[in-house]
C-alpha cells in the first residue's frame, strides 16, 4: 500500500469521523475568569504577625553563630580541635582527620551564611516598619 492510500485510509477517514459538531458543545463550561487586581487587592487580609518576630528570629540567629563557634573555634576548644587530638596514628580514630575536616569546616560556614541571611532579613524588616 501506498503511503498516499493508507493516509487517505486512515488519517482522513478519522478526521471525518472526529469533526466536532454544534450540538457537542452545550456540555461545557466557561473558563474561570481572573479578578482583576483592583479586587484582589481589596479582598486580600492583611498578613497575620508572626508569632515572635524579628526577635524570636534574632535569638535563631545568636543559636547558630554559638553552634558555629563549637564546631570551629580559634580558642582551642571546639569540634576540629577534639577531632584533630583525637586523630593519633595507630588509633581506632586514625584518618578522623582527614574525613571529616572539610565537612566540619563546610557545616560551619553554611551555619554562619545561613546567620547572616537572617540578619539581613532583621535590618530590611528593622527598615520597613520606620
Amino acid at each position: 500500500m501506498k503511503f498516499k492510500d493508507l493516509y487517505k485510509a486512515v488519517f482522513i477517514a478519522e478526521q471525518d469521523e472526529n469533526v466536532a459538531q454544534p450540538e457537542n458543545f452545550d456540555d461545557v463550561e466557561p473558563a474561570p475568569v481572573v479578578p482583576s487586581t483592583e479586587e484582589t487587592e481589596q479582598e486580600a487580609p492583611a498578613p497575620a504577625p508572626v508569632a515572635g518576630g524579628p526577635e524570636n528570629l534574632a535569638s535563631y540567629v545568636d543559636k547558630l553563630e554559638s553552634f558555629a563557634d563549637e564546631l570551629i573555634s580559634l580558642n582551642g576548644n571546639s569540634l576540629q580541635d577534639l577531632v584533630t587530638k583525637l586523630d593519633i596514628p595507630g588509633s581506632a580514630f586514625e584518618g578522623l582527620v582527614a574525613k571529616t575536616d572539610s565537612e566540619i569546616i563546610r557545616a560551619a560556614e553554611t551555619l554562619r551564611a545561613i546567620s547572616e541571611q537572617f540578619k539581613s532579613f532583621i535590618i530590611n524588616s528593622a527598615k520597613a516598619a520606620r
